[in-house]
């Protein structure tokens, strides 16, 4: 990610979980940052089933 201050990308991503808009944000690669925030690894057939299911 871009930004022109420091950790303003973890910051953008707290507000949108804590909006409460996203039932799912995909991360790509698991982090021990995003692990502390509560992120998950799911197989693909999850991933596809739950995006499905949301859009």
């Amino acid at each position: 990610m871009f930004s022109r201050v420091a950790n303003a990308s973890k910051l953008c991503l707290k507000f949108a979980i804590d909006s409460g808009s996203y039932e799912m944000i995909d991360c790509q690669l698991p982090t021990p940052h995003l692990t502390s925030l509560g992120a998950i690894e799911m197989n693909r057939d999850d991933f596809e089933s739950m995006l499905n299911q949301h859009t």
